[in-house]
């Protein structure tokens, strides 16, 4: 939140918004306060707040493009959770797209630019005065949301993921159900390659295989996230308040003793999960699958940027029940390791 002078080197409260552009609809802008961690459960509850805003059915096709960011996007919860819109039935296949280091979103950063350079001449001395700041940026309104909670999509997702490895290295992932109750994800680096894996070849496995060769998936909905102010960073502002309160007036002065009496007060209290309202249309037995030709001749510059980076990594998953047998086999060699030390003939008793 700006703040200019006489009090222009005093704590300011951190916010953070998150952008979701929804193209042919409205830009949608998600405030908090640092109150969670930036990290994908943060992404995900923006990206089905902003998805379902104003429909009860999805698109049976799902494009996401997002920052190359692997902390907050680019890992296998954010992947993860797009396969679970698909083995639902929410949305038939679902395009993730990251762009290449040096590029920016032509679209979403002007939107935050526009935002940046009205803050520069204008106060937000509250919260809500930097909404009506943002908005007045804008010819088309956007919507505005301060975030109401935050799901533990993570911990929700995680008894059902693979462990995923050399995500990291591609640039766009496709996901759909290759045949019922089972999806599969394919991956290119650049868009004139060929999607992989090709057919014949191992599939990746997203989630999970029960007996029956079907994904486990989730249940329920996932739990609601914590909240968590820093109290230090609190009371700095609480001090800054107190020092700054004759340059405030009545109103703004009685919003900041509401906020730091009580900030979670400030979070709105509608906890509704989206998904729960949507309809499942698109539940699939069989997609035709359409490998991208790459008769094409590549570009140069693509070319270069092959030889630096080194060879295309193919990504692996590993089921979990594969991993805890590893887990065991582990503690059983660490138990064995000690029994020699203390004596061989402990183990032969």
């Amino acid at each position: 939140m700006g703040t200019h002078r006489p009090k222009c080197g005093a704590a300011a409260l951190k916010t953070h918004i998150t952008g979701c552009l929804v193209h042919g609809s409205q830009l949608y802008l998600y405030t908090d306060l640092l109150q969670w961690p930036h990290d994908p459960n943060l992404t995900i509850t923006c990206l089905v707040n902003a998805i379902t805003s104003n429909t009860n059915v999805l698109p049976p096709k799902l494009y996401v493009q997002c920052d190359n960011c692997g902390r907050e996007n680019k890992n296998k919860y954010v992947i993860g959770f797009l396969g679970y819109l698909c083995l639902s039935g929410y949305v038939k296949e679902a395009y993730l797209s990251f762009l290449l280091k040096g590029h920016t979103h032509e679209d979403i950063d002007q939107r935050f630019s526009v935002i940046s350079h009205r803050l520069r001449r204008v106060n937000a001395m509250t919260l809500p005065q930097l909404q009506k700041e943002i908005e007045s940026s804008f010819h088309d309104k956007p919507h505005q949301e301060v975030l109401a909670c935050v799901r533990d999509v993570k911990s929700w997702l995680d008894n059902s993921l693979c462990e995923m490895s050399f995500h990291s290295f591609q640039y766009q992932f496709w996901l759909y159900c290759d045949r019922p109750n089972h999806v599969t994800l394919k991956y290119r680096k650049f868009s004139t390659d060929s999607w992989l894996p090709e057919a014949g070849q191992n599939q990746i496995e997203l989630f999970d295989l029960e007996m029956t060769r079907y994904n486990t998936i989730p249940q329920g909905i996932p739990k609601i996230c914590q909240q968590h102010y820093d109290d230090s960073r609190i009371e700095m502002v609480r001090n800054n308040v107190m020092k700054m309160k004759n340059f405030l007036n009545f109103q703004e002065y009685t919003w900041w003793m509401e906020f730091l009496n009580n900030p979670t007060k400030s979070t709105p209290k509608i906890t509704r999960w989206p998904l729960t309202n949507l309809l499942k249309m698109h539940k699939i037995i069989d997609i035709q699958i359409q490998l991208v030709p790459t008769e094409d001749p590549e570009p140069s510059c693509i070319s270069e940027m092959l030889e630096s980076e080194g060879l295309i990594r193919e990504i692996k998953t590993k089921e979990k029940k594969e991993r805890e047998r590893i887990k065991l086999m582990t503690n059983s060699i660490f138990i064995c390791n000690l029994c020699s030390i203390a004596g061989l003939q402990r183990c032969l008793k």
